[in-house]
């Protein structure tokens, strides 16, 4: 019998409410289309961009590797009426950070990385992990901060790299080797907007309130 490893949703959970919340800061107080007014922002601002694209990628990531684990494997008689709620709001969080940070806008480094992400966490969680079945939560404990850390951080130098090739080879033909091959930046802020993501950051926070007093949104009401 294969061993595999599905983190519970009553962790992700909490994660969940705590990244929805920087997020739905960011959505409120920075404007949409944003740049900064001084040339020496620029790369500054781009540094911070790559750091919250990459937070955002691999935490979206970690999360559906989550619901989908436990949305195939991980459910029981007893305890579905208290994940089912985090499950379906980690999968559909996770979906939309994917989406926004690598693939509104498709290019050669964000497909590269998004498949370095995919990649890394599968082995982790369901190949290297399990190898050491009595080990197993303390190398999650020691070894899962240093895996998704450096994931985040690998996307700095490329978003750097390619922002300062874009910049060198912009009239050339080279250009088309990292140009976006597409964009779907309209149909994505219709979809993934202010009053979606306020949404589900109240069902984030209220399910990971709910969650640590033994509660879920289903629960509750029944």
């Amino acid at each position: 019998m294969t061993t595999t490893l599905i983190v519970n949703p009553f962790l992700g959970i909490q994660i969940c409410a705590m990244l929805q919340t920087v997020v739905l800061g960011f959505l409120v107080v920075v404007p949409r289309d944003y740049r900064p007014p001084r040339r020496g922002g620029t790369i500054v601002f781009e540094l911070l961009r790559s750091l919250g694209i990459g937070s955002l990628a691999v935490f979206g990531l970690f999360f559906i590797d989550m619901a989908v684990g436990w949305f195939f494997s991980g459910w029981s008689l007893a305890d579905w009426r208290y994940q089912l709620p985090s499950v379906l709001i980690l999968a559909f969080l996770g979906v939309q950070y994917v989406i926004v940070t690598l693939f509104y806008k498709g290019n050669l480094v964000d497909t590269f990385y998004f498949i370095t992400i995919a990649l890394t966490i599968m082995l982790f969680f369901h190949w290297w992990i399990p190898l050491d079945v009595v080990f197993m939560g303390r190398n999650i404990e020691a070894y899962l901060p240093i895996i998704l850390a450096a994931l985040i951080v690998i996307y700095v130098p490329l978003s750097i790299a390619r922002y300062i090739f874009m910049k060198r080879i912009a009239s050339t033909r080279f250009s088309k080797l990292i140009a976006p091959w597409w964009t779907i930046s309209d149909k994505m802020h219709a979809i993934f907007n202010r009053k979606v993501n306020f949404i589900l950051w109240i069902l984030a926070v209220l399910q990971s309130m709910l969650t640590l007093l033994g509660y879920s949104l289903i629960t509750v009401f029944m």
